[in-house]
Parts: structure tokens; C-alpha cells; sequence
């Protein structure tokens, strides 16, 4: 069995996270869980600033829409609103009439303080977010898992909840290619995961569906689900509402690019098709199916065709993201690459 088939160890605390109702998009627990599409309600706008200087610490979501921003006003106040001037959008703290004064390592994790245009000093406890984006078969899921539990922090496969969604669709007969279907069908799923000894498990309505949703046909139809924006929205506001609450580490396909652009690390992941199509069928091997690695390779490059093309969000590098080329590299070599990589924007 190939060392990409290994799942990570567990992440050091173990939390159950699904959708809220609509009064409460975030975490809930193992018996209040939601619609993973339920909408929360809008918080309300902090008044105008008189002296119209206001700069960003942290914001999570830059994707549109009713979005918390986390703001610092000139007296130094923290003030949260849905709405930024969109000149501010997707702009760092040194874009925002403000400066960052330094950082400082303390229990829980990096305290920042910021200097406001007034000189007045605010601080704001700054999330570790890593994220890390790639193609189908990079060993995203299993290199995050290890990544994770070496920094002692969680590990949300967004992936996973994209496939239990596509799988669902199929065994309803639900037609992926039908998107008012799909986005009805997200309204009123229940869609959780869990972080167990082993890892996360994902469950649909009460069901652990883990060992269901890494098959070629899944795999395709989260493809196809994941391409409807009503879709992404809910989910990208679920991911960004859980990183926002808990030092985690994500991995999907939109991460650096939508779900966290001021992550404190970015990394794309990523192998020839060749070298990922091994993985994946070596994979499949070690399960008993049947599958030939011409079939898994011509999979991979259709899910790369599609994901890399589709209108919302595709697949792509963020600019700020530090590639990694794993075809080359054994598991281990990716996972410390990977954590040199944390350790040197951490500290920067």
C-alpha cells in the first residue's frame, strides 16, 4: 500500500462540526446538527467611522455577500461588520490605513498588535490557518492529516463534504447535472464530520459515510456539485465559520484562493497525473476493486479537466501559495517540506 493511503493520526481534540440552523451557521454538537446550506442571520453594520479611518484584522470571507469582518477603529475599538468598502476586499493589513506593530508568541497562540492611523495600539489573537489547495490524487487528505497532528491543531477535509453531498445525490437518483436538484437537495442535508483516533469521519444524516465517498463515481459527482455557487457559498461560509473559531488546517480545491486568503500558510499540492493515478489505483488495490490503472488515470485527468474548468472557482495556484511537487518525494519528505514551510510564514 502506498504511504498516501495512510490516514494521519488523530488531531489532538476531538470536536463534531456540522451546519447550524438559520439563526447559527457554526459548529454544533453531535445531536443538534442542521442543513449544512442554512443561511445565518446578518449581524448588524458597526456605524460609520466620523474620521473615516478603519483597517482590517481579520476578515472570513472575501467571497461576497453578508461576510464578519473584524475591524480596529481610530480609537482603537474592535468593532465586527458585515459590510467593507470593496476597495478593501481581499487587501492586507498594510492596505487598510493601518500597520501591523509586531507579534508575539503566547500560550494559545500569536498575539498581533496593530498600530492604528491615530497611534493608538489594539491587539486581536491571531487563528494558525494553514491551507492547503491541489489536484485529485496529491495526497491532500492523508499529508494533511499528518501536518495537522504535528502542529497539534485540527484538520477539515472540505473535500469530503463535496463528495458526501455527490454521494447522496447518486444513491437518491438525484441527476448531479440538474443544479436547482443539487441546491435543494443541500438545503435540506444534514452534513457533519467528526475527528476520530483514526481521523475525520464524515456523516450524512446520522451515517458515517467515510469509506463510501473516495470511489471514481463520487468522486466525479462532487466535482459536479461542487461547481454550483449556491452550493459553495454555503459550504466556503461553513469552512470559514469553523477556521475562524479554532486553529485548524483545511485542504480542498478553493482554499487559498476563497475559503482562507490570509491564511498563515498557503500551499498548492500537487503530482504529476501519472504519479497520482498510481496512488489512487494502489489505493483502490489494497480495497479489492477491480479498477485497471488506465481507468483511474483517464479519471484523474477528466476530474482535473473539470475542476480546473469550471465557472465558479476552479482550480487554481494562489499567487501567495509555495508549490509542492510531491511526484518525486516520499509521504515523509512532503509532510516536513510542508511543515518548514508553516514554520517559516509563521514566524516571518
Amino acid at each position: 500500500m502506498s504511504d498516501y493511503s495512510r490516514r494521519g493520526l488523530s488531531a489532538r481534540k476531538r470536536t463534531r462540526t456540522a451546519a447550524g440552523d438559520s439563526t447559527h451557521n457554526g459548529p454544533s454538537s453531535a445531536t443538534g446538527g442542521g442543513p449544512i446550506c442554512a443561511a445565518r442571520a446578518p449581524r448588524a453594520t458597526a456605524p460609520p467611522n466620523p474620521f473615516g479611518y478603519i483597517f482590517l484584522i481579520d476578515d472570513y470571507s472575501f467571497s461576497g455577500g453578508a461576510s464578519p469582518h473584524a475591524l480596529i477603529n481610530v480609537a482603537g475599538r474592535k468593532v465586527v461588520s458585515d459590510e467593507l468598502d470593496l476597495r478593501l476586499r481581499n487587501k492586507n493589513v498594510f492596505d487598510c490605513q493601518g500597520k501591523i506593530e509586531y507579534n508575539r508568541k503566547v500560550q494559545g497562540g500569536l498575539l498581533r498588535t496593530f498600530r492604528n492611523p491615530l497611534g493608538r495600539k489594539a491587539e486581536t489573537m491571531m487563528r494558525l490557518n494553514v491551507a492547503i489547495d491541489g489536484p485529485v490524487g496529491a495526497g491532500k487528505s492523508t499529508v494533511a492529516d499528518a501536518v495537522a497532528q504535528r502542529l497539534g491543531i485540527l484538520h477539515l477535509d472540505t473535500g469530503a463534504m463535496y463528495r458526501a453531498l455527490g454521494l447522496t445525490a447518486l444513491r437518491r437518483g438525484i441527476d448531479v447535472q440538474d443544479e436547482q436538484a443539487i441546491v435543494d437537495l443541500c438545503l435540506g442535508l444534514d452534513v457533519s464530520v467528526s475527528h476520530e483516533a483514526d481521523g475525520q469521519h464524515t456523516y450524512v444524516e446520522g451515517e458515517d459515510v467515510t469509506g463510501l465517498i473516495r470511489t471514481p463515481e463520487v468522486s466525479m459527482a462532487a466535482s459536479t456539485v461542487s461547481r454550483y455557487a449556491e452550493v459553495r457559498k454555503a459550504m466556503v461560509k461553513l469552512q470559514q465559520k469553523l477556521a475562524a473559531e479554532t486553529d485548524m488546517l483545511l485542504d480542498g480545491r478553493d482554499i487559498c484562493t476563497t475559503v482562507l486568503p490570509n491564511a498563515t500558510a498557503k500551499i498548492y499540492l500537487t503530482a504529476a497525473a501519472e504519479e497520482r493515478a498510481r496512488r489512487r489505483w494502489l489505493e483502490m488495490q489494497a480495497k479489492g476493486m477491480p479498477d485497471t490503472f488506465e481507468e483511474v488515470l483517464q479519471a484523474v485527468k477528466d476530474r482535473d479537466d473539470q475542476d480546473m474548468n469550471r465557472k465558479v472557482e476552479p482550480l487554481r495556484q494562489a499567487e501567495d501559495a509555495v508549490l509542492v511537487d510531491s511526484t518525486k518525494m516520499t509521504f515523509d519528505e512532503v509532510v516536513e517540506t510542508i511543515l518548514g514551510i508553516v514554520e517559516e510564514k509563521r514566524n516571518g
